[in-house]
């Protein structure tokens, strides 16, 4: 009786290896390449001047990469998510809580659709959190 339940342990671990090496992958294979998911360690960086940031309740469309005498000036429509380009940050800053920017990160590909939305301190420029984007309707 012992033997059989050493040679089914014996069984099953030689099962486990050989499915733990048939599953390994080289760096130099198509297929490891494409599953890497790249996760930021540090926290993004609001690389904005204070003087650039909207006023309290306006919101302003920001390319990254571009200088900030360059950028288009801000705005109070509501709907300037619908009309951001690729790549684009909205930054708003809230009347109800003047301690934080929020930035929506527009996809890269696809125009008007917010990735992730971040969270700043205004007077510091430190990063507090990341929240979910929320889903807004417009009419036509």
């Amino acid at each position: 009786m012992k033997a059989r339940l050493y040679v089914v342990a014996a069984l099953f671990g030689a099962v486990l290896v050989l499915t733990g090496l048939s599953t390994t992958v080289s760096e130099a294979s198509p297929h490891y390449r494409d599953g890497i998911v790249i996760r930021h360690t540090l926290p993004p960086k609001l690389d904005i001047p204070r003087g650039h940031l909207p006023p309290v309740g306006s919101y302003r469309l920001w390319f990254p990469g571009r200088a900030p005498g360059h950028q288009p000036a801000p705005t109070r429509r509501v709907d300037i998510i619908r009309y951001a380009p690729p790549g684009a940050w909205i930054i708003y800053r809230p009347a109800y809580d003047r301690r934080f920017v929020y930035v929506q990160v527009i996809d890269a590909r696809f125009r008007g659709v917010v990735r992730e939305v971040h969270v700043f301190d205004a007077r510091r420029g430190t990063y507090v959190r990341t929240e979910r984007p929320v889903r807004v309707r417009y009419r036509r």
